[in-house]
């Protein structure tokens, strides 16, 4: 009988490909959920973002606006309200006899101090909708969307104001 006496030194090709097929499997599987953790933080972060921003820009224009040369009034403190025929902008005159107004322009919402309406300022970005409506209740709706690896997060945020005046 003969008897084969093989020392082995070393991996066979078989057994090198197979741990380089379970590391590329480890390694896809490890980028994969990476992949997915960070997509999650980042759609978390843009609507946590996005519902921040719309809770500023309601309070601006709910209590006012505070500005270097003092406090603007809201709309709540409005004497008269006048809304635009595209829900869009509401002008507002308060005690003091000045016109202010918030509206949205494109994708900005903007408030604008002065009685000629000329200057404004920036409140809020990425604006999709506003709708103001009513006399004496004013109803406020506010969305705001934004683009995340193509996917639009979107943040709705409606509240009703009653005119102290």
């Amino acid at each position: 009988m003969a008897r084969w006496v093989y020392e082995q030194k070393g991996l066979t090709i078989i057994e090198v490909l197979l741990g380089v097929v379970i590391m590329v499997l480890i390694l896809g599987g490890t980028l994969a959920i990476f992949s997915i953790s960070i997509t999650a933080f980042e759609e978390g972060s843009a609507e946590i973002n996005l519902q921040r921003n719309a809770s500023i820009a309601m309070e601006k224009m709910v209590r006012g606006v505070v500005r270097v040369s003092g406090r603007d009034p809201g709309i709540r403190e409005a004497v008269s309200v006048s809304i635009s025929s595209g829900n869009n902008r509401i002008d507002f005159t308060s005690n003091d006899g000045d016109t202010r107004a918030f509206a949205l322009a494109g994708t900005e919402l903007r408030y604008y101090p002065d009685s000629d309406l000329s200057g404004y300022s920036v409140i809020a970005e990425d604006v999709a909708d506003l709708d103001f409506a009513g006399t004496h209740v004013i109803s406020i709706d506010l969305k705001m969307q934004n683009v995340v690896r193509d996917k639009t997060i979107g943040v709705d945020l409606s509240t009703q104001v009653k005119l102290r005046n």
